[in-house]
């Protein structure tokens, strides 16, 4: 069964007015060279936390997209705005994620979280992660925190399905049942639902009721 991981858009302010500063380079020249680049990055995006401004210089790409043409709106006292730094240390994770780096996956979506406590989607996120290192029971604090938060259907049913795969891992079927059958209240012909209870009621050996599922996740 697929982990599902969930992208998340946070929309950064921009001032189409103002003329962006220069562009960063990434160097592999002398440490004083990266330094003063590094502090002319700090310095012209106001940006406050040090290992933002190394992620946009060692990541050209990530600069493109947030920083240039035209310049970001730095808001109130010419800081970045939290919800730009919110996006960068999430794309930290998933840069760090596709580079195999989990621990520092985590470190970028805890950092993400102290910025927005509330976000159902970095909990969800970090759930994923700690699945994928095997540690289930801190995936089961942080999917059921997701659920907890949700704003959508969407984010109910993905955070259930994960929630029950951990604990199947756990040999806990009847949590698992418990954790699609509370989530098929709110979507109950959702195919994934179905399909995961279906495999559940499998291992129960109610043989009769995982039928019913694969055909309601087949029909939908």
């Amino acid at each position: 069964m697929a982990i599902r991981f969930v992208l998340m858009i946070a929309l950064a302010a921009f001032l189409a007015s103002c003329a962006a500063p220069p562009k960063p380079r990434p160097t592999t020249g002398p440490a004083s060279e990266r330094e003063k680049r590094l502090r002319e990055l700090i310095e012209s995006y106001g940006i406050e936390e040090r290992e933002v401004a190394e992620f946009y210089l060692d990541h050209p790409e990530y600069a493109e997209r947030y920083l240039y043409a035209p310049a970001v709106y730095r808001g109130f006292m010419g800081k970045m705005p939290r919800n730009q730094v919110l996006r960068t240390y999430f794309d930290m994770a998933i840069y760090a994620r596709e580079e195999g780096d989990l621990d520092k996956a985590i470190y970028a979506l805890k950092k993400a979280k102290k910025i927005k406590p509330d976000s159902p989607t970095l909990d969800y996120n970090l759930g994923v992660i700690h699945l994928e290192k095997g540690m289930v029971g801190k995936a089961i604090k942080h999917f059921k925190e997701a659920i907890e938060k949700a704003h959508s259907g969407d984010m109910v049913v993905d955070a259930s399905i994960n929630l029950a795969i951990c604990y199947l891992r756990r040999g806990d079927l009847k949590s698992a049942e418990k954790a699609l059958t509370d989530a098929l209240d709110l979507a109950p012909d959702d195919p994934g639902l179905n399909y995961n209870l279906g495999v559940i009621y499998l291992r129960m050996k109610r043989f009769e009721e995982a039928f019913e599922r694969f055909q309601k996740a087949l029909v939908d």
